[in-house]
């Protein structure tokens, strides 16, 4: 239905719910679990819900699942937006998109596990040690010529906030996997092959701990990310290769992806305001987890 609900679960043998967000775009829900009990909610529908979020299990990591996907309860995946403006969840809490887009608030320090879905997802993490993971083919680079990404399109995955250096963790995900650490084959950071052809194209002007710099005349995003393609494309930059950059206040991460040449599931990951008075100095990677470092 439409409007505002609170659901108050008092049940403590109440250890699942599945939310069905339908009729409206106006769906407003605020959900507590007075019981204890409720440990994992599913999200489906096509319609847009906004959702604050009380304390669910009280001694237990709890988790939101909009996917549809495996390894939760079972159901649809929702193709609305899925809005989470507040998390009371302090144990742990795991949230994973629909196709819809979402916009999605962690808790204020607890441990946050975030997973993308096929639309624009907005992360905000807190501080405590959170967990950053994007689907592979879900970020919005245009892949229909080399290194044809003067427009992007404005898809692209980001982490808004609450992002500490060198602490919370960044994964790039296989989907149809399992909940969380559906990793594949393991990712490094770039060994990115300069193009010396006569000094055209050439893809950086410095690469140091995973920190590419680009030449002068690379001083807009498009402009960066369709140098990044190009290499690509051209056989300069490998397949399963990480590497960070800056663009005035905000840090981004390129991953190209499972396979040599410019493919569908090569990736660009925005971290607003990560470099607003600060400089990156190193992404470094371990046991498949990315850390990215600025001061």
């Amino acid at each position: 239905g439409s409007g505002k609900v609170i659901l108050d679960v008092t049940d403590t043998s109440t250890t699942s719910m599945i939310i069905t967000s339908s009729t409206s775009d106006d769906n407003k829900i605020t959900l507590n679990n007075s019981g204890r009990g409720l440990k994992d909610v599913t999200i489906k529908g096509d319609k847009d819900l906004s959702m604050a979020v009380g304390n669910l299990n009280g001694n237990l990591s709890s988790s939101i699942d909009a996917s549809g996907g495996t390894g939760m309860p079972s159901g649809d995946s929702s193709s609305g937006k899925i809005t989470i403006t507040s998390v009371a969840e302090d144990d742990g809490f795991a949230f994973r998109a629909g196709s819809g887009g979402s916009d999605v608030t962690g808790h204020s320090s607890g441990v946050n596990t975030f997973k993308s879905g096929t639309g624009k997802d907005i992360f905000k993490g807190g501080s405590g040690v959170d967990i950053f993971g994007f689907i592979m083919g879900d970020y919005g680079l245009n892949t229909s010529g080399s290194g044809d990404s003067t427009t992007l399109s404005g898809t692209v995955d980001e982490i808004a906030g609450g992002f500490s250096s060198n602490s919370d963790k960044i994964q790039f995900l296989k989907d149809g996997g399992p909940w969380v650490n559906d990793r594949g084959d393991l990712y490094t950071t770039m060994d990115v092959q300069p193009n010396n052809n006569a000094g055209v194209g050439k893809v950086y002007a410095g690469l140091n701990s995973g920190i590419i710099t680009f030449l002068a005349a690379d001083d807009t995003l498009a402009e960066k990310v369709k140098t990044l393609q190009t290499a690509a494309q051209d056989g300069y930059i490998f397949s399963k290769r990480v590497v960070a950059f800056e663009q005035g206040n905000d840090a981004y991460i390129f991953s190209s992806g499972y396979s040599n040449g410019l493919k569908a599931d090569d990736m660009l990951i925005k971290l607003t305001g990560v470099t607003n008075g600060n400089t990156l100095t190193a992404l470094t990677e371990s046991s498949d987890n990315f850390l990215l470092t600025f001061s």
